[in-house]
């Protein structure tokens, strides 16, 4: 399995690319070993034209550069075929480009078909994903032409910044005066056991709608993302410019956060292939509200009160919360509210300016507890900290 005649191997930047050494394609990209800063096979790229034989070439060749190179991986437990019991921190580039040969793959793995390789390389986290989109910018391309069917967006390519190359940042803007990005504070639904804060029925999930996406507010990361790493809250939303603490820590609503414009961070690989195309898409259209789909936001959406334990240490009523569950005598380092109170206290005033608290859920024991009349009581003046 030497290849000399069918493919060949260009080292590029950050990758290795195996390319097709006849036919009406030649010279073409057939797949891409990507390797990680250690220099070890890392991820894999085929192209969704390439033949069963080139497939099965370039994942004998991954696999056993993985068995000959192992400098440092990530993962706790090796297994099956890829077994390395330790990683040598004298190899070097040169001994990565050396093992990345088609003339060294040997018969072990030369024999094994394509399911059992792709189940090792996947216990190393490694990823075997079929491209469609020659480079990113063809994918976002792919992914306008998708959402201007529908919407007036467009997609630009931002400045990178960081250390991280394998990613894009790319600014997304509504040009329909009547549509925004709008992300919504993640919340459930009452009446399924949860009954910490004020939910207005104009939120997505009183309606069933469909979740589509779910930001970690502390990091900006989009949980369990793969083309969309991160989405940035929309600046016309934010309270103050810099955040230490992730863009959504402060926002200017307690349920939604809204503009024209948004900036998303894109893990290029994936925006090459046709699920993280439509991937990207569906996020967009939730961020848009389209089809009943929203896009959520957990963590961030911080009130600019202080904290339900301040409050009571304002008030001299530490050693007396009207939380039923709170230590008396106050007990240092002991919870004295559930710590939803100031964002309650934040949605109902809000809701009532806008005329919606009516229709809108509040937990019994907001009520109950008086927690809205305690917060009046403490503050110099209304949404000071």
């Amino acid at each position: 399995m030497k290849n000399v005649n069918r493919l060949k191997l260009q080292k590029m930047d950050g990758f290795w690319a195996v390319i097709r050494c006849y036919g009406p394609l030649k010279d073409s990209i057939a797949a891409e070993i990507h390797l990680d800063h250690w220099k070890q096979t890392d991820q894999i790229l085929i192209a969704a034209d390439a033949t069963e034989e080139v497939v099965m070439d370039t994942l004998c060749l991954a696999a056993s550069h993985v068995r000959q190179y192992v400098r440092n991986r990530r993962t706790a437990v090796f297994g099956g075929l890829m077994v390395a019991e330790y990683g040598d921190r004298s190899l070097t580039e040169a001994d990565s480009d050396k093992a990345m040969d088609f003339g060294l793959i040997d018969d072990e793995i030369r024999f094994l078909d394509r399911e059992t390789i792709e189940k090792e390389l996947d216990q190393l986290n490694i990823e075997v994903l079929i491209f469609s989109h020659k480079n990113v910018m063809d994918g976002i391309k792919a992914a306008h032409d998708l959402l201007k069917e529908e919407v007036d967006v467009t997609i630009d390519p931002l400045p990178q910044r960081g250390w991280l190359n394998d990613r894009i940042r790319v600014k997304l803007a509504t040009r329909q005066s009547d549509q925004n990005f709008t992300f919504w504070n993640s919340e459930s639904k009452p009446g399924q056991g949860f009954d910490l804060y004020v939910v207005p029925n104009y939120h997505p999930v009183m309606h069933d709608k469909r979740e589509v996406g779910l930001i970690n507010g502390a990091t900006d990361c989009l949980i369990r993302g793969k083309s969309v790493r991160y989405i940035y809250a929309p600046e016309e939303a934010r309270t103050v410019e810099e955040n230490f603490d992730g863009s959504w820590s402060r926002v200017n609503h307690p349920f939604y956060a809204t503009g024209t414009i948004v900036e998303l961070g894109l893990i290029e690989n994936y925006m090459r292939t046709e699920d993280g195309v439509k991937k990207f898409v569906e996020v967009v259209r939730g961020m848009l509200g389209l089809d009943d789909t929203y896009v959520a936001v957990s963590d961030g959406f911080n009130p600019p009160l202080k904290c339900a334990h301040n409050r009571l240490h304002e008030l001299g009523q530490l050693d007396n919360s009207p939380w039923p569950q709170a230590p008396r005598p106050y007990q240092s380092g002991k919870h004295v509210a559930r710590g939803s109170e100031a964002h309650c206290v934040w949605a109902h005033r809000v809701l009532t300016e806008e005329g919606v608290i009516d229709n809108s859920y509040v937990p019994q024991w907001f009520y109950s507890e008086g927690w809205l009349g305690l917060y009046e009581t403490a503050e110099v003046r209304h949404g000071l900290y």
